[in-house]
């Protein structure tokens, strides 16, 4: 089945108040609840592409799909690639145990790249 992984593209963002990101975003009020909540299931092309712009990813990034454990899938079916990996530390999880030291030198660093 495949369903949203949008929430948890807001937390690797460090997206704290994701019904207000949303919304300021352009959502309706309605629409980024649903969201907020994983409570959607049929979503317009023009919200995965909003969704794409304000993440920066791709749509491929929005879906998790979870098997059928009752369906035997080779290998190589395409919808392994969107198989729900299990979750790691966050960029604010790992940036919060950092030294200032190095907080400053790899901030210096990821500015001259961009």
């Amino acid at each position: 089945m495949l369903s949203l992984n949008v929430t948890a593209l807001l937390k690797l963002r460090g997206i704290e108040r994701p019904y207000h990101f949303l919304v300021q975003s352009g959502f309706t009020p309605n629409v980024a609840t649903r969201i907020a909540n994983d409570q959607i299931s049929v979503m317009r092309l023009s919200h995965v592409e909003l969704l794409c712009q304000i993440l920066i990813c791709e749509p491929s990034d929005l879906f998790v799909w979870t098997p059928d454990p009752k369906v035997q899938y080779p290998t190589n079916f395409p919808l392994q690639k969107l198989v729900k990996e299990e979750p790691g530390k966050t960029i604010t999880d790992v940036i919060s145990i950092l030294p200032i030291q190095q907080l400053k030198a790899i901030t210096e660093t990821v500015v001259k790249q961009i």
